[in-house]
């Protein structure tokens, strides 16, 4: 087969590759909209949920997510003490994908802080979940001023062994990255997309309806692929560089995590953060996995006003 003609055939796969997957993009964005405002920061899209009166409540959602994830949980309920901002993270949901050199917890969490400051968020408490949870602290840590209180979901916080995929390693090379994430766009079918639910819940079953009510789709459009492989592929080394703050951080902190979960193991990652920080008050709950809030909504929402009341009572001794 001449070369021409077998490159021919190669970019026209290519062709109808892309144009399936971008036909799937905005398929799955008609059927999950962004269900709350877009805010211009540095001239991106930056999509935040708003709701409630109160002290200032920022929700961060983990890998993969989406703050629709918060939106059927407990953000109506918390809305009644609290004005709850939840936010979707660079590049997932309705936020745009940041420059190629900004996708480190660090960038992610400059973003976040410096865009709410346009809507009068100066000192919130930060609930983060899962990655967001390492966001969280990545925001306390680098700014401790700015954060009133820490509510750590399943939270990552230390460094684990193990090895990097070959998956998120392929969405690190250029063009590359883009081919691989366009045909899992097209390729993603229905039992693959359940199998990642599952085990996101395990041993948890994962509620009816999650899939559409949380828009979980929107994970596979090749620009949330591509930057949500960024955010995990150097993750450990910036937790282990982070965590070393860890016994600076002076304002209240709670953990919740589940005793059953096999993504964020509650041994591995509660153990780091009590022991770096002596002062936090840990709530394990029993036979839970990674999505506690889908299950113990009450407790949590407890958690988050007992959370604000320590920040009361620290301040109000610091005045």
């Amino acid at each position: 087969m001449p070369l021409d003609f077998s490159l021919a055939i190669i970019a026209f796969g290519a062709v109808i590759i892309f144009g399936l997957a971008r036909l799937r993009t905005r398929r799955i964005e008609r059927a999950n909209p962004p269900i709350g405002q877009i805010l211009m920061h540095n001239g991106q899209k930056f999509h935040v949920y708003i709701r409630g009166q109160g002290p200032d409540l920022v929700i961060i959602h983990g890998s993969s997510g989406n703050l629709n994830d918060f939106a059927i949980t407990i953000i109506d309920e918390l809305a009644k003490s609290f004005r709850v901002i939840a936010v979707d993270r660079p590049g997932l949901g309705y936020t745009d994908t940041l420059p190629d050199n900004k996708y480190t917890l660090i960038d992610q969490a400059k973003f976040i802080r410096d865009g709410l400051l346009q809507i009068g968020v100066t000192r919130p408490i930060l609930l983060g979940h899962s990655m967001g949870g390492a966001l969280a602290l990545t925001w306390a840590t680098q700014q401790p001023d700015s954060v009133r209180a820490l509510v750590l979901l399943s939270a990552v916080t230390t460094p684990w062994p193990g090895h990097t995929r070959l998956t998120l390693i392929l969405h690190q090379i250029p063009i590359v990255r883009d081919i691989v994430a366009n045909i899992v766009a097209v390729l993603a079918n229905d039992v693959a997309i359940s199998k990642n639910i599952d085990a996101v819940f395990r041993p948890n079953p994962a509620p009816k309806n999650f899939r559409k009510n949380m828009g979980a789709d929107l994970i596979i459009r090749p620009k949330s692929a591509i930057a949500n492989a960024r955010h995990r592929i150097k993750l450990v080394d910036q937790i282990k560089k982070m965590s070393n703050l860890y016994p600076t951080l002076k304002m209240p902190v709670h953990a919740i995590s589940g005793d059953s979960d096999p993504v964020v193991p509650a041994d591995l990652h509660i153990t780091a953060i009590k022991t770096a920080i002596p002062h936090v008050q840990i709530h394990m709950l029993q036979d839970t996995g990674h999505m506690p809030h889908h299950f113990h909504a009450p407790m949590i929402i407890k958690t988050v006003n007992q959370a604000h009341q320590d920040a009361m009572i620290m301040e109000k001794a610091e005045q």
